[in-house]
Parts: C-alpha cells; sequence; structure tokens
C-alpha cells in the first residue's frame, strides 16, 4: 500500500501510518519510519495469514494552519501475482 508523507501545496497535511494499538494524541510527531510505515519508500506494512483481519491507522497533521481531508483512495494491495482487490478493504 503506498503512502506519500506529504500533500501538495500550501496549507497540507502531513501523512503517516502506525500500528493499531498505538495511542496517538493531538501532539504526537510524526514518524517517518516505523514497524508498518516507510516514508523513504513510499510504502505502509502489513502482515496477516489467510482469513486474518489486520488494521493501522493513518494520522493527518495539518501543516500551517487548517486542512480539510475529502476522501482517501483506496487501491488493490499487490505483492507479485497475489491481489487483494480495493472492494474488500474496509475504511
Amino acid at each position: 500500500m503506498g503512502c506519500g508523507a506529504w500533500s501538495a501545496g500550501s496549507g497540507g497535511f502531513r501523512t503517516w501510518a502506525v500500528p493499531e494499538a498505538e495511542v496517538l494524541l493531538p501532539d504526537t510527531r510524526p514518524e517517518l519510519e516505523n514497524e508498518i510505515f516507510s516514508s523513504t519508500a513510499g510504502l505502509i506494512r502489513l502482515q496477516a495469514a489467510v482469513n486474518e483481519v489486520v488494521s493501522f491507522q493513518l494520522a493527518l497533521r495539518a501543516e500551517g494552519g487548517s486542512a480539510s481531508v475529502w476522501g482517501v483512495l483506496v487501491e488493490d494491495l499487490r505483492q507479485g501475482e497475489q491481489v487483494i482487490g480495493a472492494d474488500q478493504i474496509l475504511l
């Protein structure tokens, strides 16, 4: 799953991902690299066995004022020939 660390434009926002159980507070600083997120690679890494559910938190922080998020686009998850269709992903 790809995830950019910045949105374009002034008044944009920073995005990053953290594990599902991590506590996020209003003053939590963005993590550019952690066990599931790599800003450098632009990836969120998730692992699960067949029929397991896996989750994470997508964090957003406004930069230079306020920002609005109007939607999140989810694409198919792919690894080699294996594909989980976007229609199977719940937000």
